[in-house]
C-alpha cells in the first residue's frame, strides 16, 4: 500500500510513475468482490492519513478558531471511517480494537464528540445564554439590550490528541495487514488470465465527473 505518483493527460487517461517496464494500467471491470473491499481500505486509508496531517498543522495554526477548525476536521475524518454508509463499509472495530485495553472506549468518546458536539448539538460542550443588559435610573426603559453569549467547551488538551493520533496510527496499521492480503488475492486471480487478456481491459482514466445533483446521491448509484 505504497504512496504512488500519477499524471493525467488530457484525456483523463492515467500514467503511474515509478513503473519503466510497465505498458499499460488497466482497470479490471468484473465484479470481482476483493476489488470493492480494497477500494473501500483505501478510501478509508486516504480519509487516516488526512486526518493525521490536520493534527500535525494544529501546532502551527496562529489562533485558536484555526485550531478549533482543524481539530474538528480531524475528528470528524477518523470518525467517519468506523460509522456505516450506504457506499462504504465501515471498519470493523472489534477486530482491531477490542485487545487494546480503552480502545473502544476511546472511539466511542471521539463518535460522541462528533455525533453530540461538532456535527449536532446535542451536549453540554455548546450552551448559550440569555442577558437582559439593565439601565439605571437615568432612562425611561429597563431593557437596554438583549445579549446571546456562547459558550463552548474545548476537548482538544494533549491527551485527547495523543489518543486520536493512536487511534489513527492503529487504524493505519489494520488498514495495511488487510490490504496487503486482498492485494494477493486479487494478483493471483488475474495473473491467471495472461497478459493478452488483462490488456483488454479499459485504461484505468479519471472519470471524476459529478454534477451539483451528485451531491444528493449516493456513489455508483442514481438514488
Amino acid at each position: 500500500m505504497d504512496e504512488i505518483k500519477l499524471n493525467i493527460n488530457p484525456s483523463g487517461k492515467i500514467h503511474i510513475e515509478g513503473f519503466p517496464d510497465a505498458i499499460a494500467v488497466v482497470s479490471p471491470t468484473d465484479m470481482l468482490p476483493e476489488n470493492a473491499q480494497l477500494r473501500q481500505l483505501a478510501l478509508h486509508r486516504h480519509d487516516l492519513i488526512d486526518a493525521r496531517h490536520i493534527l500535525q498543522l494544529i501546532d502551527e495554526a496562529e489562533n485558536i478558531s484555526s485550531k478549533l477548525f482543524l481539530w474538528e476536521s480531524a475528528v470528524v475524518k477518523v470518525t467517519k471511517c468506523f460509522k456505516g454508509a450506504n457506499s462504504r463499509k465501515p471498519l470493523d472495530r472489534k477486530k482491531f480494537l477490542s485487545g487494546k485495553p480503552g480502545a473502544l472506549d476511546t472511539l466511542r468518546y471521539f463518535e460522541s464528540m462528533r455525533d453530540k458536539t461538532i456535527v449536532h448539538d446535542d451536549n453540554g460542550y455548546n450552551h448559550c445564554d440569555i442577558g437582559l443588559v439593565i439601565n439605571g435610573d437615568g432612562k425611561s426603559y429597563s431593557i437596554e439590550k438583549i445579549v446571546t453569549p456562547s459558550f463552548v467547551a474545548i476537548a482538544m488538551g494533549q491527551e485527547n490528541s495523543a489518543n486520536l493520533s493512536l487511534l489513527i496510527q492503529d487504524s493505519l496499521a489494520w488498514i495495511q495487514g488487510e490490504y496487503d492480503q486482498l492485494a494477493k488475492v486479487i494478483t493471483d486471480h488475474y495473473e491467471k488470465m495472461g497478459r493478452e487478456a488483462l490488456l483488454k481491459y479499459p485504461p484505468m482514466c479519471s472519470d471524476l465527473k459529478v454534477s451539483p445533483e451528485d451531491m444528493h446521491r449516493n456513489r455508483g448509484t442514481s438514488k
